[in-house]
């Protein structure tokens, strides 16, 4: 019979993983990608919540228009009141009121069947806190908007 075959037994060392500047520069560049996509989608969920601000201020200010003395300050006042507590929308809004296309000034007396339109526009950064203002480089001269119409 042959002799039985011997295994050498080598004792098993655990050492530390090596990194790397390459290592380094991929986790770098990941938690750089996972920062920005919190932040877009931080930014995207402000500007949805600032163009239903928006809306809801615009249902207002129709609401306020069809009362029997209601001006274009009275309708305006509605609006930068709907919109007081969010951020910079209730002061950086354009309001435009029009009736049957034309735009309206002073006292507001809808004849039957005049159609009444309120739009409202703003800066994206207006709905934007000031902190994520400084990190969403990308919203220059982007507005959010909304439009009511009576009928």
């Amino acid at each position: 019979m042959d002799a039985p075959a011997t295994i050498p037994i080598r004792p098993l060392v655990c050492e530390p993983p090596v990194r790397g500047v390459s290592w380094v520069m991929r986790q770098a560049a990941t938690f750089a990608a996972l920062a920005l996509a919190a932040v877009t989608l931080l930014e995207f969920g402000y500007r949805l919540a600032g163009e239903r601000a928006l809306s809801r201020a615009a249902h207002a200010a129709l609401a306020e228009a069809a009362l029997p003395r209601a001006t274009s300050q009275s309708v305006e006042q509605a609006v930068r009141t709907r919109l007081a507590g969010h951020y910079d929308l209730g002061r950086d809004t354009t309001i435009t009121f029009q009736g049957n296309g034309w735009l309206i000034r002073g006292p507001i007396r809808p004849r039957a069947g005049e159609q009444l339109t309120i739009a409202l526009s703003a800066p994206v950064d207006a709905a934007l806190p000031r902190w994520l203002r400084s990190a969403t480089f990308w919203n220059e001269g982007v507005k959010v908007s909304a439009r009511a119409e009576s009928r």
